[in-house]
């Protein structure tokens, strides 16, 4: 952490400058940077309980505040994510996805499981009533080639 406003303003000012600097100073010092990574392996063992909480809370902030939309990161405030619990089918214990709707307020949304999410989207997409469809056109002609017939 820079805590020099000198410094500071001069990385802001040529951050290409800054970038190249950091690459040679940790191509002529490995043993420095093999020393660092160390250190915070240490710290890391030391506590392995605040490490993991630390962990999580960073998935956490992530998961709640980036959204994938149009195939790019967007800054959203997702709703609170329940415990690990699927808002429509109720699976416990599982990753959930978030999904929403509409792009222009997607802090409105479900957190889902994949199995859910997947029927989701194909809901939007029209798929799965083009399926109930076809099940439902193709079920009588089904039956009538049924192999078990006597």
């Amino acid at each position: 952490m820079i805590t020099n406003p000198y410094m500071r303003r001069y990385l802001e000012k040529y951050p290409e400058r800054a970038r190249e600097r950091l690459r040679r100073w940790r191509k002529n010092n490995p043993e420095k940077l093999r020393a660092q990574a160390l250190r915070a392996f240490a710290r890391m063992m030391a506590d392995p309980e605040r490490h993991k909480k630390t962990l999580e809370t960073r998935r956490n902030y992530s998961r709640k505040h980036s959204l994938i939309i149009k195939g790019k990161y967007t800054r959203v405030n997702k709703r609170p994510r329940p415990d690990n619990i699927c808002e429509l089918c109720g699976l416990g214990n599982t990753w959930l996805h978030y999904h929403h709707w509409d792009d222009a307020h997607p802090e409105l949304g479900l957190w889902v499981c994949a199995h859910c999410h997947k029927i989701a989207e194909g809901q939007e997409k029209g798929i799965v009533s083009k399926y109930l469809e076809l099940k439902k056109h193709l079920s009588p002609a089904v039956q009538g080639l049924s192999r078990y017939q006597s």
